[in-house]
């Protein structure tokens, strides 16, 4: 249950890293921001959040592959019943 909750909130949170830059970059060209007026307004603000969007990701992948491996070790060598 926890892994499928991990996997769900690990997928949600990668989807919205990937959509933030994209609003963003869509708002920017409407308004007809050049690059160098959208990296430093838009993008420099963002990048925290973008950052720790993705970092969050790779935290919940390692803490899931981390589950999975604990509880394959927990079982011991085969016969050791």
């Amino acid at each position: 249950m926890d892994k499928a909750l991990r996997g769900r909130y690990r997928r949600g949170r990668l989807g919205i890293t990937i959509a933030l830059p994209l609003i963003l970059l869509f708002i920017g060209m409407i308004r007809g921001l050049t690059i160098e007026s959208f990296v430093i307004t838009v993008l420099a603000p963002a990048r925290p959040i973008l950052v720790w969007g993705v970092r969050e990701y790779f935290r919940q992948s390692d803490t899931t592959e981390g589950a999975r491996s604990r509880s394959i070790a927990g079982r011991g060598p085969v016969g050791a019943r």
